[in-house]
């Protein structure tokens, strides 16, 4: 498995995300072509969400069969976009 190939495919097709409504989703589907390297999707999980100011920060563990995605994600209520906040594949 290589960190360094997955982690940089999806910083890149993050980046390059037009449409910040369903993140999850969209992270999961930039996943799903790396499969290769990551195996098939088991799972999801919110770790966390709490406040911060206008906003919410919401932590994911999404597990797949070779990691798991550790995902920071800033929501705000009242437009329903999502944006990264940080991101790991361990």
């Amino acid at each position: 498995m290589n960190l360094k190939k997955i982690k940089l495919a999806l910083t890149i097709d993050l980046l390059n995300q037009k449409n910040n409504h369903n993140l999850l989703q969209s992270t999961r589907e930039i996943m799903s072509n790396l499969k290769e390297e990551v195996g098939n999707f088991l799972s999801q999980k919110l770790i966390l969400a709490r406040p911060n100011g206008n906003h919410v920060k919401q932590s994911y563990a999404l597990q797949y069969e070779n990691g798991t995605l550790n995902l920071d994600v800033v929501l705000n209520p009242s437009t329903l976009n999502q944006y990264i906040y940080s991101f790991d594949f361990q």
